[in-house]
C-alpha cells in the first residue's frame, strides 16, 4: 500500500519519493554458533530447492558440525519444510559427524 499523505507546504501537493530495487534474489543459509556467532555460510541466486539445501548443508555440516557434546554439535532448525523435506538424509549427516539434530517447536500463539 502507497502512502497517500504526508507533511508538506501549504497548498502544494507532498512528493514522496521511493526507492524501488528489483534485482538478484539472493537466500543465504548460515549457520550460527552460541560462542563464535556466524561460523560458516552457502548462498544460491534465487530460492533454495531441496536438493541445493541438502548440498549446501552438507558442506556445512562436514566443515562446522563436531561430536556430541562438544560444541558446536547440535544442529538446531524451525519447522520449514525444505528442513523437513529430506529429514532422514539430514539426521544420517549429522550422525556420520556424531553431531544432534533437533527441530524447534512448532509456533503456538497465545490469544
Amino acid at each position: 500500500a502507497r502512502r497517500k499523505r504526508g507533511w508538506g507546504a501549504i497548498g502544494s501537493p507532498v512528493c514522496i519519493s521511493e526507492i524501488l530495487f528489483r534485482g538478484s534474489h539472493v537466500s543465504v543459509l548460515a549457520l550460527y554458533s552460541r560462542s563464535d556467532g556466524f561460523t560458516a555460510w552457502a548462498h544460491c541466486l534465487g530460492g533454495y530447492d531441496t536438493a541445493t539445501f541438502l548440498e549446501h548443508i552438507a558442506v556445512l555440516i562436514k566443515a562446522v558440525m563436531k561430536p556430541y557434546p562438544g560444541a558446536d554439535s547440535v544442529l538446531c532448525l524451525d519447522n520449514c519444510r525444505i528442513h523437513h523435506a529430506e529429514e532422514l538424509k539430514l539426521r544420517r549427516m549429522c550422525a556420520k559427524e556424531g553431531a544432534h539434530l533437533i527441530f524447534l517447536a512448532p509456533y503456538c500463539p497465545i490469544d
